[in-house]
């Protein structure tokens, strides 16, 4: 077993490996987009008076909204720029872009570039194979100036994070998540950022566990890390890295409980920094009802290890009360239950049907545990631990033989009012390491 994603993204004339945003403009002051072949013209004129940069941290992509006050030093003159979004297979790295001028939407015009292949940039090194070229596009538009003009240009897009994993046969290593934003292409526009101010949240991440570059000069305040800074002249220095620190490696087995004709791995042991987990899927699962076709939407599709299929409930109404009973093949420890709320084969998907808002785990008839679902698309695999939202029912001592899971409240479908449940994997801390041959 072997999957790869590396997303990589340009700005200007280099590469970044991971989803890598950049200030409006392009080129190191050369006006050039580089592989884009698309010129930026008029920057030699124009200045950033004021730049306020917000960004906001979800569970697999940023929301980022930047708001430029600049003046026109020169006669008049038409501004072209944009900002570079890599096309890797079938993933584009910026969705619902948008941009205003003077509070009014501007259009954009979505180009193709070429291609271009992986360099080398101070601050890291382009991963994947560097003789394959990456391609690339722009979201370019074009802004008209006066003479001694000022406008204010308010950009905004989502994100999605890097996210690289592979390994041989059986195993699976996923590096740390990263983003960045480079300040640096700031240098094609005249003179310094007068005043700049960026705001980093941390919305669905746990803020505890990222790390900020330039570390020194981010201060936090709560759940908000800020930094103001005047007349920069910005360089790769500046440019800002986050890095989510979640690193984590997969070993795939078979479930114990599952009979040999079961040929595809079934569960994982999991390791993340100094915790380790056994998850399964060593259950039998039941459903108070089902949508039709039921062989489309029946309760085993909660462990098929599918993002593409998914368990729908069938009653009139938004199945506030239906419900899934997890029967254990063999009773267990279980230390949390993991779920995938809502059809998560596409975005589209997922927010046109019910997703679960908040449901009640009841173990062995007698523990409950009731827990809210944010609201939120996530585009991860199911075998990467980061596609779920777990339970915590390590407070039950015992050996759990049955789970129930009662929907109580859902997130309305924008179509249809099925509520929906894409997959469940059941997780059991480990005391220790455990022992295993890694795959060759």
């Amino acid at each position: 077993m072997k999957r790869t994603f590396l997303f990589i993204s340009i700005s200007a004339c280099f590469i970044i490996p991971g989803s890598t945003f950049a200030n409006w403009g392009g080129g190191f002051g050369t006006g050039s987009f580089g592989s884009g072949h698309l010129e930026a013209i008029g920057t030699n004129q124009v200045e950033i008076l004021n730049e306020d940069l917000n960004i906001e941290l979800y569970r697999d992509h940023a929301k980022v909204t930047v708001t430029y006050i600049m003046k026109n030093t020169g006669e008049v003159v038409t501004v072209k720029a944009g900002f570079p979004n890599t096309i890797y297979g079938n993933k584009n790295e910026i969705r619902e872009y948008h941009i205003e001028v003077d509070g009014s939407e501007t259009k954009y015009k979505y180009v193709k570039g070429g291609a271009i292949k992986s360099i080398p940039v101070p601050d890291a090194l382009a991963g994947g194979d560097i003789d394959n070229p990456m391609k690339i596009s722009w979201f370019v538009s074009s802004v008209k100036f006066k003479k001694g003009e000022q406008k204010k240009i308010a950009i905004s897009y989502s994100s999605r994070y890097q996210l690289s994993h592979g390994g041989p046969s059986m195993d699976d290593n996923y590096a740390s998540e990263l983003f960045r934003y480079l300040l640096s292409t700031g240098s094609t526009w005249k003179g310094p950022i007068q005043k700049g101010k960026v705001t980093i949240k941390p919305i669905s991440i746990d803020s505890e566990l990222i790390t900020i570059k330039p570390a020194k000069k981010f201060i936090r305040v709560d759940n908000t890390f800020t930094w103001e800074f005047d007349n920069l002249e910005p360089t790769w220095k500046d440019n800002i890295l986050i890095d989510f620190n979640n690193a984590v490696f997969l070993h795939f087995t078979f479930d114990e409980e599952i009979n040999e004709e079961v040929t595809a791995p079934t569960a994982f042991y999991i390791f993340e920094g100094p915790r380790y987990y056994y998850a399964s899927h060593a259950y039998n699962v039941k459903a108070s009802s089902t949508l039709k076709p039921i062989s489309k939407y029946k309760a085993e599709r909660v462990k098929d290890m599918e993002e593409g299929t998914a368990w729908a409930e069938g009653r009139t109404g938004d199945g506030i009360g239906e419900y899934l009973l997890l029967q254990l093949k063999k009773p267990r420890t279980i230390s949390q239950i993991g779920i995938m709320p809502g059809y998560a084969k596409s975005r589209k998907h997922y927010y046109a049907n019910n997703r679960v808002a908040e449901i009640t785990a009841i173990v062995n008839d007698s523990y409950t545990v009731t827990s809210s679902f944010p609201d939120e698309y996530v585009s991860y695999y199911p075998a990467y631990p980061k596609a779920y939202h777990y339970i915590d029912i390590s407070g039950y001592k015992g050996k759990v033989r049955t789970i129930k899971l009662v929907i109580d409240k859902v997130y309305k479908g924008a179509k249809y009012e099925d509520t929906c449940i894409s997959e469940i994997i059941l997780r059991q801390q480990l005391t220790s390491k455990p022992k295993h041959a890694y795959s060759r």
